[in-house]
């Protein structure tokens, strides 16, 4: 069972974010599946390396399709992504020096990535929306 489960709630209404929303919570998902069953470090590590690569070309194109829509708080929203990202490679260098909570780290990453998708880019969708099928 997923730890997360994807619903039009997490739409933006824009296809190719959505589809890269739902991949971070399958990435999500993995994460709590190996935690959840004691695997060891490095493979759980695993999983959040790519969950990090991943967010990571999620905010590049997200930041991109925030510029083209011309979004009002765009440097607002590349801040939190900023800030995101500082606090995700913080969390990954205590866990390769063993100095983490696994589940803390857990419900960070649930509250990240739930929280930013509901809250901060349902922001988006309005002006992105409008612009993508300005553009069809």
């Amino acid at each position: 069972m997923s730890y997360v489960v994807w619903c039009d709630m997490f739409s933006v209404g824009v296809p190719f974010i959505d589809h890269q929303h739902q991949w971070l919570i399958n990435l999500l998902n993995r994460f709590h599946e190996l935690f959840s069953q004691g695997k060891a470090a490095p493979v759980v590590e695993k999983v959040l390396t790519q969950l990090i690569r991943y967010a990571d070309k999620h905010f590049h194109d997200e930041e991109q399709l925030m510029l083209s829509a011309r979004y009002p708080d765009i440097e607002a929203h590349k801040k939190l992504h900023e800030t995101l990202v500082i606090d995700i490679f913080k969390l990954q260098e205590d866990m390769q020096n063993k100095a983490f909570d696994a589940h803390a780290l857990e419900l960070f990453l649930n509250m990240w990535i739930v929280r930013h998708i509901l809250v901060e880019d349902k922001k988006l969708q309005k002006y992105c929306v409008d612009f993508i099928n300005f553009r069809a």
